[in-house]
């Protein structure tokens, strides 16, 4: 019995050891090494660097739609203006172009300040900034389609090339 108890206290024990550098040899191995460190590190900065460039490219391409739709408001601005120069122009129609040209003169004050806050953005507020810009750039593009249409309707042509 007595060498029964001595070869189970040297198995258990032999168990234990190898349970104990096994454990130790594990998070040696668990831990990472300086290359695995600056691979990650190396990652993080391209992940970083390629959602800043994301951030610019998105920026510049609110930026252009906002002064395509600028331009756009400045042309027919430019026209209305012309129109309303006309001295035979009649009252009913004098009224709807000068509500024309204050519609506008309100979609470029929101286009401007729109193209405001892109230009004036930070990394942490583009997020907020984008929505609200994105929302007038719809709003205002949505109001000149609509405009296009109404012009369709009136001279049974279709100017925009939409189909309407």
């Amino acid at each position: 019995m007595h060498t029964l108890n001595k070869i189970l206290r040297h198995t258990a024990a032999a168990v234990l050891i190898g349970g104990l550098l096994t454990a130790c040899g594990g998070a040696q191995q668990n831990e990472p090494t300086m290359d695995q460190k600056a691979q990650e590190e190396a990652k993080a900065k391209a992940d970083a660097d390629r959602m800043a460039e994301e951030m610019r490219a998105e920026r510049e391409r609110y930026a252009k739609e906002l002064n395509d739709l600028r331009d756009d408001i400045d042309h027919r601005l430019t026209e209305v203006n012309k129109e309303l120069e006309d001295t035979k122009l009649k009252k009913e129609e004098r009224t709807k172009k000068e509500a024309m040209r204050e519609e506008l003169t309100t979609k470029r004050s929101a286009v401007d300040k729109a193209w405001n806050d892109v230009k004036n953005a930070t990394d942490n507020t583009w997020k907020d900034v984008k929505e609200g810009v994105s929302n007038t750039a719809k709003d205002v593009g949505d109001w000149f389609k609509k405009e296009a249409e109404k012009v369709d309707k009136k001279t049974d042509a279709d100017a925009d090339n939409d189909g309407h």
